[in-house]
Order: structure tokens, then C-alpha cells, then sequence
């Protein structure tokens, strides 16, 4: 048995206030002990997390791409970094044979050969720079949209959290209202049959009162 209920002994004793002042202590009882609604069950912020957790992991997960993207040094992008200096690199070992051939098709002047190498070493290498530096402002720009998204979900998982907190403070605040409305009409009715009895009728509730003090 969960206790005694006030709200539901004060409802039941008005209902059985027809049958008199005993009647009325007799509803009271078995409404104060057996008559109270249960409190609405609460679906909790842990409850939430936990069928959540599916939705939140895809969000972390979305911040964690996103960060990566954005961070010239992820391992990531540090990885494709590397890849278009290496091809810059390998296109400049393209043109340095094919200055070869031609210098040795041309005679062969050494120095003229090495002043070619040189210039492509700046050329290519110069030009494996301006790629990674459009590479990584790319990356961050696609980090700070998926971010952005990312954050767009977490403010609807916020939301969803703190509507379910007013659902279960409005449910709980409704449950109490009624429960006072229950008490205080069969308080009405109960008061109605003990003037009706006069001062017997007050007496026995006295009484009925102490013993369930």
C-alpha cells in the first residue's frame, strides 16, 4: 500500500457522505487508502538520452568530421597535403627529363640544364604550395558547414530535452490540480452532511480525523 492519500480520503468521504457521517468516514478510509491516483509516470531526461543515444552519436560524430576538416594538421589533411606536393613533385621530375632531352638534343650545355632545374624546383614547388593552401581553406570551409549542421541537430536535441522537462513539470503540476480539485469538492460535500448532522455528525469526524491522525 502506497500510504494514506488526503485528497482522495476528503473525495471519498463526500461520496459516502449520502449514508451518512458514518458513511462519510467509511469513503474516507477507503478512499484515503485505496482511492489516490497514482503520480503520472515521468519519461526522464536519462530515458531520453538512452533512445537518443543513436541520434546524439551520429551529431558527435558529425562534430568530430567536422573539426578534422578544419584543422590543417589533421591527420587527414596533413595526408592530402602531401599527396598534391607529391604530385607537384612528380610533375617537375617529368619536366626536368624532358629539359634533358632537349638541352642534350641541343648540345648539351650543362648550365643552361641545371638553370632549368633550379626554376622548376621553384616552379613546382611554388605551385604544390598555392594547391595545399586552396586544399586546406576548401577543407575548412566544408568543416565549418558540417559543423554548423552538427550544431543545428544538437540545438534540436537541446530543444526536444528541455520540452520533455516542461511536458513532465506541466503533467505533474495537472496531477496535483487535480487531485486538489478531488479533495476539496468531496471536502464540500463532507461539510454539507456534517452541518446537516449538527454537532453529533462533527464529532464523529473528530474522531475519525484523530484516528487517522
Amino acid at each position: 500500500m502506497a500510504g494514506f492519500d488526503m485528497n482522495a480520503a476528503m473525495a471519498g468521504a463526500g461520496s459516502g457522505s449520502a449514508l451518512g457521517v458514518w458513511g462519510a468516514v467509511g469513503g474516507g478510509l477507503l478512499g484515503g487508502f485505496f482511492g489516490g491516483s497514482d503520480e503520472p509516470e515521468e519519461y526522464g531526461a536519462d530515458a531520453y538520452a538512452r533512445d537518443m543515444a543513436p541520434y546524439k552519436a551520429m551529431i558527435d560524430k558529425q562534430v568530430g568530421m567536422s573539426e578534422s576538416l578544419m584543422n590543417p594538421d589533421s591527420v587527414q589533411n596533413r595526408k592530402g597535403a602531401s599527396r598534391i606536393m607529391d604530385s607537384s613533385m612528380d610533375q617537375m621530375g617529368v619536366a626536368n627529363v624532358l629539359g634533358g632531352r632537349n638541352n642534350a638534343q641541343a648540345g648539351g650545355n650543362s648550365g643552361l640544364l641545371q638553370a632549368a632545374m633550379n626554376q622548376n624546383v621553384f616552379k613546382y614547388a611554388n605551385q604544390g604550395l598555392q594547391q595545399q593552401n586552396t586544399y586546406n581553406a576548401n577543407q575548412f570551409q566544408q568543416g565549418t558547414s558540417m559543423y554548423n549542421t552538427a550544431m543545428g541537430h544538437q540545438g534540436d536535441y537541446s530543444t526536444g530535452l528541455a520540452n520533455l522537462n516542461a511536458a513532465n513539470v506541466g503533467s505533474a503540476n495537472e496531477h496535483a490540480a487535480s487531485q486538489q480539485s478531488m479533495g476539496l469538492g468531496g471536502m464540500g460535500q463532507l461539510a454539507g452532511t456534517i452541518t446537516g448532522y449538527g454537532g453529533k455528525g462533527a464529532s464523529l469526524m473528530d474522531s475519525a480525523k484523530a484516528w487517522l491522525g
